[in-house]
């Protein structure tokens, strides 16, 4: 056997009144067999045959994987890999849980849906989960009955090997694969378990550090439109508020099936996201305008009009510079046009209908509902009722009439939002 397994001596376990085994009498239930006639979770082919056939499948695998951003999807499809490709039906998915030191089932085949949710304690003396995760190799029992270490399993299993998940910052959990046969795993068949964990692993490492990127790229720009909105104390919650109103009116905007094709989960994450952006031009506009109390002259205005195309170029450049994300791109749409109008009379480029970008119409009125019920320290606030009635009025002169009638009938959780984030 390979020199990465441990290959326990098949000692019998003390007997129970009975004859039964202390193995068949752990209080193993959650992971028992599922009924008879019940809905295999997943149908699979009859597996390839031979040892190079298993990799070439696996090198498939390895191509799907690869394009995978969420990890449940990973486990479900590995899991799949593991029926399907190995031949293994029973297996399971547990993720180290460093808060309450437990190895917590995310995924399964073969076992009932009891173990749902099961944590396997890592204090605890026995288990080969726990040994391969604490030891950080794979682990085999070619006859779990005979191993001391083994607990807590269907007791109609005879073999079981469990390889550490293993990332660069130690193991992520365990990949648990059990056949009801004596010493089912081969050499061949360990290699291929251990290469198809290897794979999982990879793709979960390389998750976790899209996810990181993701989180600093967000932080870093949330930073730079903090930046811009502390040059006025006034609009202390403005960026929030206006996420939050983005989120709203785009999640009803995606229920509206001429914007089905457009509009998803990704498009409204985002959206939230690249709102915060739409002022980010005026750290470009001097103080004396930017924080004047009383109302700007024409040529005033029209300085403070130029923070629209300050934001949009700013952003512009980095896309130049680092390329198109589709975060900054919707940025970039948002911090030129948040104030093109309707009708076309707004500012900085006369856009008028749908050429001014969808995502610059929803802000468009996400930040007119919150300037005119926000003080500011050149003006009072006036009420959610009259703001309303001000946007109704100005529906398809300023606003897109559609989303002018959806704020409409979101207009109650727009006073929600306003309150719960209140200067």
């Amino acid at each position: 056997m390979s020199q990465l397994l441990t290959q326990y001596p098949e000692q019998d376990s003390p007997a129970a009144p009975g004859g039964e085994s202390r193995v068949r009498r752990a209080a193993a239930r959650p992971f028992a067999a599922p009924r008879p006639g019940a809905t295999p979770s997943a149908v699979r082919s009859e597996p390839p045959s031979g040892f190079a056939a298993k990799l070439a499948a696996m090198q498939e695998l390895n191509g799907r994987l690869t394009f995978m951003r969420e990890a449940e999807n990973v486990f479900q499809e590995v899991m799949t890999a593991a029926q399907s490709i190995l031949g293994y039906d029973i297996c399971a998915v547990l993720i180290h849980e460093p808060r309450d030191r437990t190895l917590r089932i995310r995924a399964w085949r073969g076992y009932a849906d009891s173990v749902e949710g099961v944590a396997v304690p890592l204090d605890r003396e026995l288990g080969l989960c726990r040994l391969a995760f604490r030891e950080e190799r794979p682990i085999y029992a070619s006859d779990v009955l005979s191993d001391p270490n083994y607990f807590l399993a269907d007791p109609e299993l005879r073999s079981e090997l469990v390889i550490p998940i293993r990332a660069r910052g130690g193991p992520l959990g365990v990949f648990d694969f059990a056949s009801r046969q004596l010493c089912a795993f081969a050499d061949e068949d360990v290699r291929l378990c251990c290469m198809l964990v290897d794979q999982m692993a990879t793709c979960l490492e390389n998750i976790r550090l899209f996810d990181e990127l993701a989180s600093t790229r967000d932080a870093i720009i949330l930073g730079m439109a903090r930046l811009a909105e502390s040059r006025d104390g006034a609009m202390a919650g403005h960026l929030d508020r206006i996420c939050a109103y983005a989120r709203l009116l785009a999640g009803e905007l995606s229920r509206d099936e001429r914007y089905a094709g457009l509009i998803d989960e990704e498009y409204v994450e985002t959206l939230t996201r690249s709102s915060a952006l739409h002022d980010i031009g005026k750290v470009g506009i001097p103080d004396s305008i930017l924080l004047k109390p009383g109302r700007l002259t024409r040529d005033e205005f029209d300085i403070m009009k130029t923070h629209a195309g300050i934001g949009g170029g700013t952003i512009e450049e980095m896309i130049q510079r680092h390329g198109s994300l589709f975060m900054l791109k919707m940025g970039a749409d948002i911090a030129w046009s948040h104030h093109e109008r309707w009708d076309g009379s707004g500012y900085p480029r006369g856009l008028a209908g749908e050429a001014i970008p969808l995502s610059a119409r929803i802000v468009a009125i996400c930040d007119v509902y919150d300037a005119l019920t926000s003080q500011r320290i050149y003006k009072a606030a006036i009420a959610h009722d009259q703001a309303s009635g001000i946007v109704c009025h100005d529906a398809g002169s300023h606003f897109d009439p559609l989303l002018a009638a959806l704020f409409l009938r979101l207009a109650s959780e727009f006073r929600s939002i306003h309150h719960r984030h209140r200067d």
